[in-house]
């Protein structure tokens, strides 16, 4: 029962850091926000089902064992069904929105807790890149998340395609948005618009860089930094040098601009700052880089410090690394889509949850969040939640959790240089080259 500690003891727990994060997902706000669920209480009503969905997800435990855990633990009676059909059917019947609100809000927050200082000349930069991940091969998620039309039908898996957005200072996902099929990672990312706010810096790769981000965006208030993705040749005749490798350039509207949009709207020309530098770690891919922007004043956003914001967009790979390796949803398990999909929405607030206590330990150091490692805080978290639940003063135990993150910090390695191979072979077993069916039918024919 990965976080029942936090979520129990939540009375004494929200204080000080904590006062902003945990009441979300207080028993009484949950119960609040399922209040549709079930009119009657029974075993599994809102709140156990919601603790026990949230655990089994971070901990990626199977349903019976947390079943038990839950019994020990006593969130349910003792004498209910340690069978999983009632635990899953109550699951299966959790409403997906507030599970997604749920889930954003304590992003949200998340990211109200960072610092000046942590912030980018006083702005905050919201970091976006899409991603998947795999559904279960069953009919229901093949016709809403189908497999990759390069497959041959029967042969691929369903895959879920996700555009998520990041608060750069800490780490939080405050919103993700989901379709099937590849290639609709734009119309995910304009979904995406009506949760940023004025002031907000949008960076992002090489596949954001168009002539209606770059004019848009700026009419909400919200600037950007892209990688130059080379559709556009440089116009130096009408270029403003502000330094060495760094310029302005006037750029004139492009007879299409998108079928989501009316060129009419556009203006005729916008004016985006260039700038090209050249990475000094040997691991990297490309020797020359250029970014585009729309922070075109040099004194207040200075090439070097521009360099260095763009360098952190590595920092949005390795969080969807954490969510999908170290969390294991990479491959979800449920067999529709909207299970599939409160199983990401749990999944991301288990994430927010141990970001928020990693930034508390962060700040008890002294030291970047960065040198905090995910994984060893997610397994110290599974780690400390009996103890946390056999001692009355839970929040002297969460403090002692504090000071063994803050204690095991990630080593200090700048432009550290990997090589993209692995040395691990995989299994010696055949690859199935045909449907299951086929491959069975052969097999016991033969």
């Amino acid at each position: 029962m990965t976080f029942y500690w936090a979520l129990m003891g939540v009375s004494k727990l929200r204080k000080g850091f904590l006062k902003e994060v945990l009441p979300i997902v207080e028993r009484t706000a949950v119960e609040e926000e399922l209040r549709g669920f079930r009119k009657r209480k029974r075993i599994y009503h809102s709140w156990p089902v919601f603790v026990m969905f949230l655990c089994q997800v971070a901990s990626r435990e199977s349903c019976r064992k947390e079943i038990a855990e839950a019994i020990g633990c006593g969130l349910v009676p003792l004498y209910a069904d340690e069978k999983t059909s009632s635990y899953c059917n109550a699951r299966n019947r959790l409403p997906e929105e507030p599970l997604k609100a749920i889930a954003f809000r304590a992003g949200a927050a998340l990211a109200e807790k960072a610092a000046k200082r942590e912030l980018f000349f006083g702005r905050r930069v919201r970091v976006v890149d899409g991603s998947s991940t795999q559904l279960p091969d069953t009919p229901a998620n093949q016709a809403e998340y189908p497999q990759p039309a390069a497959q041959k039908k029967g042969l691929g898996i369903p895959v879920m395609y996700f555009s998520a957005l990041m608060d750069l200072a800490t780490g939080a996902i405050t919103r993700v948005e989901t379709a099937g099929k590849s290639g609709r990672e734009h119309e995910l990312f304009r979904a995406l618009w009506s949760s940023l706010e004025e002031g907000d810096i949008i960076l992002g790769d090489r596949l954001y860089m168009s002539y209606a981000y770059l004019a848009m965006l700026p009419k909400r208030g919200v600037d950007c930094l892209f990688r130059w993705n080379n559709t556009r040749h440089h116009r130096r005749e009408n270029a403003v040098r502000l330094g060495n490798n760094d310029w302005l350039e006037t750029w004139k509207r492009p007879k299409y601009t998108g079928d989501w949009n009316n060129p009419c709207e556009l203006p005729q020309t916008i004016t985006v700052r260039v700038v090209r530098f050249t990475p000094l770690s040997n691991g990297s891919r490309s020797r020359t880089i250029e970014l585009v922007t729309t922070l075109t004043d040099k004194k207040l956003y200075p090439k070097d410090e521009l360099l260095k914001l763009y360098a952190r967009r590595w920092e949005m790979e390795l969080r969807l690394d954490d969510i999908k390796t170290t969390m294991k949803l990479g491959q979800l398990t449920c067999k529709t889509p909207d299970r599939c999909r409160k199983e990401l929405w749990m999944g991301l607030l288990a994430y927010n949850l141990i970001r928020t206590v990693m930034l508390h330990a962060a700040r008890r150091a002294h030291f970047p969040l960065s040198r905090i490692s995910f994984a060893g805080a997610r397994d110290r978290i599974d780690a400390f939640a009996i103890s946390l639940l056999a001692f009355q003063d839970p929040f002297r135990i969460y403090r002692i959790l504090i000071a063994h993150l803050a204690d095991d910090l990630l080593p200090y390695r700048p432009f550290r240089a990997e090589p993209r191979a692995v040395k691990r072979r995989w299994t010696r077993h055949s690859l199935l080259t045909v449907p299951r069916n086929a491959a069975r039918h052969a097999l016991s024919s033969s």
